[in-house]
């Protein structure tokens, strides 16, 4: 009689336990819900509101057609109501004081929790919840005339979204959420020093300018580099004719940058190739204290993975490439641990708007480095047998 093959375990009540325990303790700061079941829905979103002096939990779902639906839930009502996103959305994000959590739910309904669960359960501390009725479910609503978005196309003047800019308008306030949950670590009494490599007509570039001096009060020091000129006096233009302070832009080449000692954060959108890997050397080497990092195009490991056990998948060649996008991705995650990074790895935006969709998020945890990451990252190199850029451009500290 054959030997049954075992079952992974399912994580599914290890999640629904710790999602009701933190909404008990007022933990929950919030949930992104993506990957839904229903294809007339985008993503959907759970934050703690109060209401009437009461706590409880908005629900807001993003549907094709624009239109927000929204539903209230109580405290007690939240495992049901977790039990009953399970069956509707495929990955979650969820955030608390803590730290991150992911929960993935297979095709199979199989639920895997991804990061520490039992440390965001137990590290559990109250965040501040919104005393308002009504969320704010973006940080740049529509119908609010905001002038960088008027002045690049984005908007009219009465803040309605044109139907062909909608996706930027999502991507836009999309990557403001990624950067609001990095708020704990903004500078307090001092400018905040931005570098934004790759900045291209700096849609995301005037965004953090307006996020950080409208939504949250602070002086900036923020540069745009690119390689095109025309590009950049295009942004020097509209940056003179808004007049915005504290934002710059000029031409060059991001592996020539000279790096900015101590930058508070670095950007890199879309990055082409390797010149991902020239910004992440260049955040490395000022010891940028966060980074957020959407990779564009990977060709360089394409071409030189070498794996016998994986033949399997690399003599095909789209799977080749898929296998070195992940690949690419995975080391450059795992030599900015090795420079002592905490980093996450998450869907930026879903993958209908825009296929370049994978945003590295991380922050600055160790100065000194991570000597067990960097052993990590050799053994994966090692595994694939290629030579990638980030090692070559990025210089770890010492001692690693």
């Amino acid at each position: 009689m054959p030997t049954p093959t075992p079952q992974k375990k399912d994580d599914r009540e290890r999640v629904l336990s710790v999602i009701e325990a933190l909404a008990g303790k007022q933990a929950l700061k919030r949930i992104v819900f993506s990957k839904p079941s229903e294809k007339d829905i985008i993503r959907a979103e759970l934050l703690p509101v109060t209401l009437r002096g009461k706590v409880c939990f908005q629900f807001a779902q993003q549907k094709k057609d624009g239109k927000m639906l929204h539903r209230n839930i109580q405290t007690g009502e939240i495992r049901a109501f977790a039990e009953e996103m399970l069956l509707t959305y495929r990955q979650w994000n969820l955030f608390t004081a803590a730290g991150e959590g992911q929960a993935m739910v297979s095709s199979k309904g199989q639920v895997k929790a991804i990061g520490n669960w039992k440390k965001l359960s137990e590290d559990a501390a109250p965040v501040e919840i919104q005393s308002h009725n009504r969320v704010k479910q973006r940080i740049l609503p529509e119908g609010e005339s905001v002038p960088f978005l008027i002045q690049l196309g984005i908007t009219d003047k009465n803040g309605r979204v044109y139907d062909k800019k909608q996706d930027k308008f999502r991507q836009i306030n999309r990557f403001l959420e990624c950067l609001d949950d990095l708020s704990r670590a903004f500078p307090k009494n001092r400018p905040i020093r931005v570098v934004d490599f790759g900045c291209g007509k700096s849609y995301l570039t005037f965004a953090m300018h307006h996020y950080f001096t409208r939504e949250k009060g602070m002086e900036t020091d923020i540069i745009g580099l690119d390689l095109k000129e025309d590009v950049i006096e295009l942004c020097s233009r509209t940056a003179e004719e808004l007049e915005m302070e504290g934002i710059r832009f000029q031409v060059g080449d991001i592996s020539r940058f000279a790096p900015i000692d101590n930058a508070d954060l670095t950007v890199s959108l879309h990055a082409c190739d390797t010149a991902t890997d020239a910004a992440l050397a260049q955040a490395i080497a000022s010891h940028s204290k966060m980074i957020l990092s959407v990779p564009c195009c990977h060709h360089e490991l394409a071409r030189q993975i070498d794996c016998p056990p994986l033949e399997g998948i690399t003599r095909f060649g789209v799977l080749k490439h898929r296998l070195a996008d992940i690949a690419t991705d995975a080391l450059r995650a795992a030599y900015l641990e090795a420079a002592g990074y905490q980093v996450q790895v998450f869907e930026f935006i879903e993958a209908e708007h825009t296929p370049k969709n994978l945003m590295m998020r991380a922050v600055l945890k160790n100065p000194k480095g991570n000597r067990e990451a960097y052993q990590k990252y050799c053994e994966l190199r090692d595994f694939f047998q290629v030579s990638p850029s980030i090692e070559k451009m990025a210089r770890l500290p010492e001692g690693v």
